[in-house]
């Protein structure tokens, strides 16, 4: 009934026979207006067909197949909201297990093409419709006793929804991560108001030149693991869009070949302000980067895929071999100069300013000068002889 392929543009009507359902009740009617509609339909002209198929009645024979031809139409002309309707329609009143799990096959295509149409203005919605794709495969494979082709429709939505959630989530977290940044820019200028606190002083600076030194190749080692990231997501999304193709108008197409070609640039332009800081480290990064955009600008996008998949190993593989690299030593200059200072700041430390250190040895040598004269006194004293008293 469903001429398959990829995620496809499947649709096959129903011939008049195929439900063997006679048409004697109604005379002829119903079963030439479904041929004419039929007739229509396969040249293409699927607004004169939904005009026969609307002319059969309801309690006709050939009514269900009319229906379910009508949605295929409808999807033809890319009508998706009435078409799933009409396909949900057909599974809820079917009493043929194969004309229902037909219904929820299609169903699942019309929920895939719809979400191909929301992707460029409205992911979120384009998502929930790449969900409810899934859901009726996996139906059609509840009532088609294991549908092959439905079960590998089911790991390309999968795969979908995946590439699209991972695309989603950057923007996300960037929209987080700046709302973020301004709280903590305007606590820090609060606090620093409220705390009042002085710069810190020149005997400061090393160690502050040191913890600078060591937060920058932080940020680059930070920097290159999410750029590797945000590539390794743009081969993912030009993956998808390869194989979501066949659903795409020119139109379509068109527009996310720019997104994809805008997305590498922006892509491109981060990697060469990283690469000014890593003495050619990313030149592999920056080869593949160009053939991606020359691969997205000549509309082959699984081999864009690849370009970006492979400049991402780069990227990261330059961030691994950065965090190897021994950090930078001070100079001997500095050195020098360092241990020049270290004496002068011990002494004044220990014996205190000049001014103290005077008053300090004057009294000690007065102390001295006391003592001095006092075993001078004693020593005259003891070598003066004595008077002999007489008695006569």
């Amino acid at each position: 009934m469903i001429r398959r392929r990829r995620t496809s543009r499947m649709i096959r009507v129903l011939a008049a026979a195929s439900l063997m359902l006679s048409a004697a009740a109604h005379g002829a009617s119903s079963h030439d207006l479904l041929r004419e509609g039929n007739t229509l339909y396969d040249a293409g002209r699927y607004d004169e067909a939904i005009e026969r198929y609307e002319q059969i009645e309801r309690d006709a024979p050939d009514r269900l197949a009319a229906l379910f031809n009508q949605a295929c139409a409808l999807y033809e002309l890319e009508h998706y909201d009435e078409a799933a309707s009409l396909f949900e329609e057909i599974d809820i009143a079917g009493a043929d297990d194969a004309l229902r799990a037909a219904a929820r096959f299609n169903l699942g295509h019309t929920h895939h093409s719809r979400a191909m149409q929301q992707m460029t203005d409205d992911p979120q919605r384009s998502l929930t419709s790449l969900e409810k794709s899934e859901r009726a495969f996996r139906e059609a494979i509840d009532l088609g006793r294991g549908d092959l082709e439905a079960g590998r429709n089911i790991e390309r939505v999968r795969q979908l929804i995946e590439t699209l959630r991972s695309h989603m989530q950057p923007q996300q977290d960037e929209s987080q991560q700046d709302q973020s940044q301004q709280d903590q820019s305007q606590q820090g200028e609060s606090s620093q108001e409220q705390s009042g606190q002085e710069p810190q002083d020149s005997t400061d600076g090393q160690a502050g030149e040191t913890d600078q030194t060591s937060a920058q190749q932080q940020d680059l080692a930070q920097a290159l693991d999410d750029l590797a990231q945000a590539q390794q997501q743009a081969a993912q999304l030009s993956d998808a869009v390869d194989q979501a193709q066949d659903q795409m108008t020119d139109e379509q197409t068109s527009h996310w070949q720019d997104q994809l070609s805008a997305q590498q640039e922006q892509l491109s332009n981060q990697t060469n302000d990283l690469a000014e800081q890593m003495d050619g480290a990313l030149d592999d990064a920056q080869q593949e980067q160009q053939a991606a955009r020359e691969a997205i600008e000549g509309g082959r996008f699984d081999e864009a895929a690849e370009h970006q998949r492979k400049a991402a190993d780069a990227i990261k593989q330059a961030g691994e071999q950065g965090d190897e690299q021994p950090q930078s030593q001070p100079d001997e200059q500095e050195v020098a100069d360092a241990g020049d200072e270290q004496p002068e700041q011990a002494d004044s430390d220990e014996l205190g300013e000049p001014d103290e250190r005077d008053a300090l040895a004057a009294e000690i040598l007065d102390k001295e000068r006391r003592d001095h004269e006092a075993r001078e006194s004693a020593r005259r004293d003891r070598s003066r002889a004595k008077q002999v008293e007489k008695d006569w």
